[in-house]
């Protein structure tokens, strides 16, 4: 391991400036691993994003007086829970 990061170094020590920015540039957008690996990741952030724009597209056709009466529901169960807690606890 010493001895590649030595070679690594030496190799970096004679790039131009150009050079050097252009490895840097690559090293970021490169993660390490095998191509395979790096291709299931980046299908998996697709997915991710497909999915997370599915939902944002359901969640704009949510019907407000659904959201307002979920909401209501949703008070009224956390009061239920409340009252329950005082009687029994």
């Amino acid at each position: 391991m010493e001895r590649a990061a030595k070679k690594r170094a030496t190799r970096l020590a004679k790039m131009t400036p150009e050079e050097r920015a252009a490895h840097d540039r690559w090293q970021r957008t490169h993660k390490p691993g095998s191509p395979q690996k790096r291709a299931a990741e980046r299908e998996c952030r697709r997915q991710n994003a497909d999915a997370a724009k599915m939902l944002e597209n359901k969640r704009a056709d949510v019907d407000p007086a659904v959201v307002d009466l979920q909401r209501a529901i949703d008070e009224l169960e956390r009061r239920a829970a409340a009252i329950s807690f005082d009687i029994f606890g």
